[in-house]
């Protein structure tokens, strides 16, 4: 039985949307990146903007993602010896051997033509090695978004453990490890981003314990309510170098309130209903795999086309290169999948793409 059979095609859909919403975030907060190399005395208006949506409204993309992993592997797996051992099968060529493939490519880029503009060069990989630049493991991969891809392979790797706490001990098992990612310095552990390990667990308590995902209206009202106030806290705590814990603990938690306000924003039909949306999900997960290295040579580029020199072309910039790195990704993987479906399948992890709406719901768990 698939993984979409076992939910509900509401839920499935929502999941669809936000995917190819939050790469949106995604790659808008790395575009961010052209304004550390052509204009680092940014003007406070353009500031103010770039640390509101990159540092605290996207910030929550990712948590939801392993939210949403969390969720499509607790009602997949089956807690057998054979299972688990398929499943981490699975994991590996949907999603370790892309994750792999995509950061040697990068260090063989850099080792044949020096540098890859934005992302390391040859002083990088003498420094830091190339096994650490390729799985990631004693630090950030070549690709440094791809670190989610890392953590998330190690969630399930222990995966069982999650399992049998959102089984057993749902909530208490939630609420410490809450607690130990907000008392954690930094909220790592080692090279492992402990957040992690708090929403991919989240994912598991939602499904034992609330699969429907409907939100009472108490709960939207509190949370639509609260996140904007900490969304402007936390900008204005960057802007103004606020007390660093203060702002880390709101940040944490605006972190756990917008989970709740992006679910129901995924349920008002504008977005559940958006046809186009639903035909560009099944993509998502390869345009996550090569915007980073697009998006670099892009700023690149830009210094031959338009430099940023205050906030109207920093935002011309900011925005257009966002749209355009969207663009070339998902140009290139709809061509692939039309005409090379096997190389799209090699470099997507096994995803074929599907009809809107239709696609198999371990995408948005693979894809994380």
């Amino acid at each position: 039985m698939s993984t979409r059979s076992r939910i509900d095609p509401d839920i499935s859909r929502r999941f669809d949307v936000l995917k190819i919403l939050f790469m949106v975030g995604v790659v808008m907060a790395h575009a961010e990146r052209v304004f550390h190399a052509y204009l680092p005395d940014m003007p406070l208006s353009l500031r103010i903007v770039t640390t509101f949506l990159d540092y605290n409204l996207f910030h929550v993309v990712v948590p939801v993602f392993f939210a949403m992993s969390g969720y499509l592997f607790y009602v997949s797996f089956t807690p057998t010896p054979a299972a688990y051992l398929r499943m981490l099968g699975k994991k590996m060529r949907s999603i370790g051997l892309p994750y792999l493939f995509f950061n040697l490519l990068s260090v063989a880029i850099i080792l044949t033509f020096d540098k890859i503009p934005y992302i390391g060069d040859f002083r990088t990989v003498h420094e830091r090695g190339i096994w650490t630049l390729v799985t990631g493991i004693g630090g950030l991969p070549i690709i440094a978004p791809l670190w989610f891809l890392r953590d998330l392979l190690v969630m399930f790797l222990v995966s069982p453990i999650f399992w049998f706490l959102a089984r057993r001990i749902p909530v208490t098992s939630l609420i410490l490890l809450c607690l130990t990612w907000n008392l954690l310095p930094g909220g790592y552990v080692g090279w492992l981003t402990f957040r992690s390990v708090v929403f991919f667990h989240l994912g598991l308590v939602l499904a034992s314990t609330w699969p429907s995902l409907r939100m009472g209206r108490g709960l939207t009202i509190f949370s639509l309510s609260v996140y904007p106030v900490l969304l402007a806290f936390g900008t204005f705590a960057l802007i103004t170098k606020f007390d660093p814990l203060v702002t880390y603990y709101a940040h944490n938690a605006g972190l756990i309130i917008g989970v709740p306000c992006l679910w129901w924003l995924s349920a008002t039909a504008p977005l559940r209903d958006n046809q186009l949306l639903l035909a560009l999900s099944p993509y998502s997960f390869f345009l996550y795999l090569i915007h980073e290295p697009t998006l670099s040579y892009l700023i690149y580029l830009t210094r031959f086309v338009l430099l940023p020199t205050g906030f109207f072309t920093g935002m011309l910039l900011y925005v257009g290169l966002t749209a355009l790195t969207m663009a070339l990704a998902l140009f290139v993987g709809i061509l692939l999948a039309r005409h090379a479906p096997r190389v799209y399948g090699f470099l997507a992890g096994a995803r074929a793409p599907v009809r809107p709406g239709s696609g198999t719901a371990g995408t948005a768990g693979r894809a994380g």
